[in-house]
C-alpha cells in the first residue's frame, strides 16, 4: 500500500507542474538595450563639473550626457553663402558710417533721403540672411 500511495504522490506532482507555467524569475528583460559604448576622456576638473551638473540633475553621469548629447542644439559653420552675406553687411555698414560723417559735412536732409534708401536696402538683406 504504501508503494502505491508513493506513485500516486508522484503522478498528481507530475500533472501539477504541467498545469502550471513555471516561473522565470530574475530580472525583466529591459525595452531597449544598449549595446555600444563610448569611451571619453576627461581632465580632473571637467570630471568634477560633470559630476556637479549630473548630482543637479537629479541623474547619473551616463544619464546625463546620453540626456545632453540628445537635446543639444549645436550651431553649424558658416558656409560660403553665410560668409559672403556677412561680407556685403559689412560693406553696408560701412557704407551707412560714411554717409553719416557726410551728413554732418553736407547737411542733414540731403543725406536723410540717402540714408533711407540705404536702411531699406539693408533691412531687405538682413531678411534673406535670416531665411537662410
Amino acid at each position: 500500500m504504501v508503494a502505491e500511495s508513493g506513485c500516486r504522490h508522484k503522478d498528481l506532482n507530475k500533472i501539477s507542474m504541467e498545469i502550471r507555467p513555471k516561473k522565470k524569475g530574475g530580472r525583466p528583460p529591459k525595452k531597449i538595450k544598449r549595446q555600444s559604448m563610448v569611451r571619453l576622456r576627461l581632465t580632473i576638473s571637467e570630471r568634477f563639473l560633470l559630476e556637479q551638473k549630473s548630482k543637479r540633475a537629479g541623474m547619473g553621469i551616463s544619464d546625463f550626457i546620453r540626456h545632453s548629447v540628445m537635446s543639444a542644439k549645436v550651431a553649424t559653420r558658416f558656409g560660403e553663402v553665410e560668409i559672403s552675406a556677412h561680407r556685403v553687411l559689412a560693406g553696408m555698414a560701412n557704407n551707412l558710417n560714411q554717409l553719416t560723417k557726410k551728413a554732418h559735412q553736407m547737411g542733414l536732409l540731403i543725406m536723410a533721403k540717402r540714408c533711407q534708401d540705404l536702411i531699406s536696402e539693408i533691412e531687405d538683406h538682413m531678411k534673406t540672411m535670416n531665411e537662410l
